[in-house]
């Protein structure tokens, strides 16, 4: 009976360990805390912060009833067992029960002191006032002026959302960089946020291609508020996402170790475009035409390139169906896009 109720018991710890951890195939499968309480826990698209302040709290109370759920569990596969527990002292009962049920009396507390006020004690209430004045950090809401920044910037379909293990998430936005964990989320101003590259590894299981989001290298980075005294944000990164963080960033990234890192297969090819773009022969604006306007891909950076077709000059024209004009003839629009983004495109 000793020997069925060890093995039962390790099986138990295996299932919480799926539970807490859950691999990809629990995830695809949508037995997570996520999917079964997607509709407690709303849309993460339109309300980023309020998604994450319900769920990490949900995440808490559920992880905490795998305790006393030890105890249902023994009950319905060793009886044996759970009745000779009952045969115990009044006061051995009673401390065994108290100890089951301490973590969920806890969990729930928490929760409801994290939820008084209008969630403005949860952590990340609490994380969002660091980046606020004093005067501003003394009333008990005005994290939601951020919060709400927060949520239009995460609709954006520029971000930066990558899953770095099966419990975090890093999710880079216009202004914010954003660690999200089972149980905490951590933000960190862009503006203010110095990101060391610490090392590589070099994944050699990693056999997915570079469009399956595949690297066969693994950046070791830490962010750190340089105006604020915050803790620090420790994570790793695929080399093939480097780029698109570096893009996010204000300040450059510190290669604090000399890492020579792998280029993405996008950044490749860029880099090849680039140089094939530069040796072609420059554009000759028109008279009437406009100057340089913004490009209508980012809106950032100015129209510096324009297609531009040569098949008459290269001797590869068509000849029209009837034999008549060929069908090739001059574009006549006017620069639209930066280099960068027609490379995408």
């Amino acid at each position: 009976m000793l020997g069925e109720a060890c093995c039962f018991t390790i099986l138990y710890v295996l299932l919480c360990l799926i539970v807490i951890f859950p691999p990809d195939e629990i995830a695809g499968m949508g037995l997570t805390v996520e999917k079964l309480l997607a509709s407690f826990l709303g849309s993460e698209i339109m309300n980023f912060v309020q998604y994450h302040q319900r769920r990490t709290t949900a995440t808490v109370l559920v992880h905490s009833l795998l305790i006393p759920g030890y105890l249902l569990w023994m009950r319905q596969t060793q009886p044996g067992v759970y009745s000779w527990m009952f045969h115990l002292p009044t006061f051995a009962i009673g401390t065994t029960v108290l100890l089951f049920l301490s973590p969920v009396l806890v969990a729930l507390c928490l929760a409801l002191w994290w939820h008084h006020n209008n969630w403005s004690q949860h952590p990340l209430s609490k994380s969002l006032t660091h980046f606020l004045d004093e005067r501003q950090a003394s009333h008990p809401h005005s994290w939601l002026a951020l919060a709400t920044e927060i949520n239009i910037q995460y609709r954006r379909v520029d971000k930066l959302s990558t899953q770095i293990s099966s419990t975090s998430q890093l999710v880079a936005i216009d202004s914010w960089l954003i660690q999200v964990n089972s149980y905490q989320v951590c933000v960190l101003p862009l503006e203010d946020t110095l990101v060391v590259l610490e090392g590589a590894i070099n994944n050699t299981l990693d056999t997915r291609p570079f469009s399956a989001g595949g690297s066969a290298q693994i950046l070791k980075l830490r962010a750190r508020c340089v105006s604020k005294n915050v803790p620090d944000l420790s994570f790793r990164l695929s080399s093939t996402l480097m780029s698109e963080l570096e893009r996010k960033l204000v300040i450059p990234v510190l290669n604090s170790g000399q890492v020579v890192v792998q280029k993405s297969l996008a950044d490749q090819f860029l880099e090849v475009f680039l140089k094939t773009v530069s040796e072609n022969p420059p554009y000759l604006e028109k008279p009437n035409e406009r100057r340089e306007e913004a490009c209508i891909g980012c809106m950032s950076a100015p129209s510096n390139v324009k297609l531009d077709r040569r098949c008459r000059v290269l001797g590869v024209e068509r000849p029209a169906e009837g034999g008549g004009e060929a069908q090739c003839v001059a574009c006549s629009c006017r620069p639209m896009w930066c280099v960068t983004c027609l490379s995408k495109w």
